[in-house]
């Protein structure tokens, strides 16, 4: 049998330290789940999944590299028009819903305008600042000029990417998955525009006066401009002089928001559809900041990007922690839990311990049992409570097919206490079972046994069930006899409390010698004295582990007879 077993050296020395430290964890306990695991998180899940451990361990950071490839377009003042882009990212979970993803990338972006524009009187690209060939300005029949621009760019950002699909309440493993991203990063960019072709600057003479709010003319005067221009993009756009410049191109900052959504197509490979928005603050993305007024627009540029993707998962792992459904483990385990429950044959004697886990099958109905299915021995003699007519007799006696303690000479003294167990026939006895001589003296009765109990509680301990018997023994021999009961307290804590505490403690005495031992209330005098009268005295108030057993001496109830 192949139990998967980690076999680096500091694996085995941390599962062999886990060992000593978890005691219930057997040698024999293996991850059955190791796929996703390191091996250091191995140990923890063999605890969980031998129900040692109330939580799994995490899973593996999984890494994932993506292409993407799509449409650039600039949202500023003028129109976009469709650019193309690419780029490569690499993305590592950090849990079931957030993971970071480093991309690159680079594209351009186009835009051209079907209506003119007066306002470039400071627009470097057409008032001859660019280019002393390029001059709108200067010749009179130009009075506006048609905006167009190429922007070509290198950007790189990090982002946080929050997964939005793989908590599914109906799919163990969701196929599609939604997401939202942002991030920051930086983008380098060099905007051109078409203001000449070979023979000089273009001739707009031919194309304006076209109603632009007719949208054929619009269609029309665009498909003109394209036939005009060739294309070239050979001169340099507005820049501005006081931004970096890296090879001829603008360096700029950036912060990017966008959402996505996720296919799964194996558990390697997946195909993604996203729309991001790169922000710079810049408004010279498309080459354009001026009003036809010849002042400054009010709002920068944005870089859009829409783009189909292809992710390959890297690395070990069944999947990555994205697409898979963190509630899965909590749904397996409920529906384990209702297929045990589902077992026709889960308590055949229906006493409360499954069938597999029971070592007595056919316990009689109402009988109480063990851990393991087993009818109580509370005495340890071999006789199960329901048979047993002295269920709580003295540890050690020994006692017929019933379960009562042997006296061979009947003589109304046990064996076990009996210190002539061989006394003749009829022959009176004292309390240690001696046989009494004409004129002699009776032996005083043994002294009533003291039940102590633990600090700040009233429950009897079970291992004074055998006194209580012994006390109650003695209360069925003797129809007359009457018991005080006296309940005590420790020193500690405020007296009221105290008083309360010894009389509750002397309650629950008298409760299992009525209701188990069946002796009547009326023979049973309480009382709670506090910490009045104690048997070790002048301890100090306060808790310190040496003085404890001292403490537990005085915390107790005693028996006394009723004059």
């Amino acid at each position: 049998m192949n139990l998967n077993l980690p076999t680096k050296p500091r694996t085995i020395a941390l599962m062999i330290l886990g060992l000593l430290l978890f005691a219930p964890v057997s040698a024999q306990t293996v991850a059955k789940d190791t796929v996703n695991l390191r091996d250091k998180h191995k140990l923890r899940q063999a605890m969980y999944e031998s129900n040692q451990e109330a939580f799994p361990p995490p899973r593996r950071n999984n890494w994932s590299l993506g292409v993407q490839k799509g449409l650039s377009y600039v949202s500023g003042d003028v129109r976009a028009e469709r650019g193309l882009g690419i780029g490569v990212n690499l993305r590592r979970a950090l849990g079931h819903t957030f993971s970071l993803r480093g991309a690159v990338g680079t594209g351009y972006a186009r835009g051209l305008n079907w209506r003119p524009n007066g306002g470039f009187l400071f627009n470097h690209a057409w008032n001859g600042t660019s280019d002393n060939d390029i001059n709108y300005i200067q010749d009179a029949t130009y009075d506006f000029v048609f905006y167009n621009y190429r922007m070509r760019y290198w950007d790189a950002n990090l982002q946080l990417v929050a997964n939005l699909g793989n908590i599914s309440f109906n799919n163990r493993e969701p196929k599609v998955s939604f997401y939202t991203f942002a991030g920051l990063g930086g983008l380098l960019y060099r905007t051109d525009v078409d203001a000449r072709d070979a023979g000089g600057i273009y001739d707009f003479t031919n194309i304006a006066g076209t109603d632009p709010q007719d949208p054929d003319n619009r269609r029309e005067t665009l498909n003109s401009l394209r036939a005009l221009l060739d294309g070239e993009f050979e001169t340099p756009a507005e820049r501005h002089s006081n931004r970096r410049q890296i090879f001829d191109r603008t360096l700029v900052p950036s912060g990017i928001v966008g959402v996505g959504i996720g296919f799964k197509m194996s558990r390697r490979v997946s195909l993604s559809l996203e729309h991001r928005v790169t922000w710079t603050g810049d408004d010279l993305l498309d080459g354009h900041r001026w009003e036809e007024t010849n002042t400054l627009t009010a709002n920068p540029d944005y870089l859009q990007f829409s783009t189909i993707g292809i992710n390959f998962r890297l690395g070990k792992g069944e999947e990555s922690l994205w697409w898979q459904n963190p509630l899965s483990t909590i749904y397996s385990d409920v529906r384990d839990l209702k297929r045990f429950g589902a077992r026709k044959d889960k308590d055949t004697d229906n006493d409360g311990i499954p069938d597999n886990r029971d070592k007595e099958a056919n316990t009689p109905e109402g009988v109480m049992v063990d851990a393991q299915g087993r009818a109580l021995d509370s005495d340890g003699d071999g006789i199960q409570d329901f048979r047993d007519k002295e269920p709580f007799s003295p540890k050690g006696a020994e006692v017929d097919k019933s379960g009562v303690a042997l006296d061979s000479d009947d003589d109304g003294v046990i064996d076990l206490f009996d210190a002539e167990p061989n006394s003749a026939d009829g022959a009176q006895a004292d309390a240690k079972g001696k046989t009494i001589e004409a004129g002699g003296v009776v032996e005083a009765a043994p002294e009533f046994p003291i039940i102590n109990f633990d600090l700040g509680k009233s429950e009897v301990r079970e291992e004074y069930y055998p006194d209580l018997y012994r006390v109650a023994k003695m209360l069925q021999d003797d129809p007359n006899l009457k018991l005080n009961v006296i309940g005590h307290a420790d020193v500690r804590g405020r007296s009221k409390k105290n008083d309360q505490l010894s009389k509750m403690r002397a309650q629950a005495v008298v409760a299992i010698l009525t209701d188990i031992f069946l002796i009547e209330k009326d023979r049973l005098i309480l009382e709670g004295k506090g910490a009045e009268s104690l048997l070790v005295k002048n301890l100090p108030g306060i808790y310190s582990k040496e003085n404890e057993p001292l403490h537990y001496l005085n915390r107790r109830v005693e028996f006394s007879i009723v004059e």
